[in-house]
Order: structure tokens, then C-alpha cells, then sequence
């Protein structure tokens, strides 16, 4: 199945997106972790498989140059 995963800044903006195939909701959203591991400037994603929304997730206390930036509400 194909997914898409949207990354968001700290401010709420969209800062990426990757496409992601994997067989099911749960290898395509620890898919989806790794990923967003990947993108320093994003502090939040979300996962869709077309029209349905998988998953939404924002990492409070990701590493890197976020860290200690207001999150988007």
C-alpha cells in the first residue's frame, strides 16, 4: 500500500514529504518514524493513505535544532 507522510515545523508549516510503501498501517508508520528522525527542521508529521488518515504525531522532545521551540498547536 502507499502512503504519504507530511512533516510540519514548528510553527506549523510544511516543511516535507516522503512517499511510503509498506503492506500495512504499522510498518508504514515505523516507517514513517524513521523518516521524520531524518528531517531536522520538522517537529511533527502525519501519515495518510490517500484519503484516510493513519496517524498524527508530534515528538515533544526530538533532538536537534527544534529542541526547546514552541510546537504547533
Amino acid at each position: 500500500m502507499q502512503y504519504r507522510c507530511y512533516y510540519f515545523g514548528a510553527s506549523g508549516q510544511l516543511v516535507g514529504a516522503d512517499t511510503i510503501v509498506q503492506d500495512s498501517d504499522s510498518d508504514a508508520l515505523a516507517a514513517a518514524r524513521k523518516l521524520f528522525a531524518q528531517h531536522a527542521h520538522a517537529t511533527a508529521f502525519d501519515l495518510w493513505q490517500g484519503r484516510r488518515p493513519v496517524a498524527a504525531q508530534e515528538l515533544p522532545h526530538k533532538p536537534g535544532p527544534q529542541s526547546g521551540r514552541p510546537r504547533a498547536a
